[in-house]
């Protein structure tokens, strides 16, 4: 499975258990610091994001 998707226009680290998706992560870099960090793991949130993904997170990497 793809573990960088992009998700919202910008690169993000997807966690899967088998085929289902568990969280996604994605940091706020700014002048090659990491200012910030946003994790989504609401099963609800997470279905759009799975959706939003498509065939793309069930490819190998």
């Amino acid at each position: 499975m793809k573990s960088r998707p992009e998700v919202n226009g910008e690169s993000a680290l997807a966690a899967w258990d088998g085929g289902t998706l568990i969280g996604v992560a994605a940091v706020d870099a700014r002048d090659g610091l990491i200012v910030g960090m946003r994790a989504v793991v609401n099963p609800e949130k997470l279905e759009f994001v799975r959706r939003q993904l498509g065939a793309e997170g069930t490819e190998a990497a």
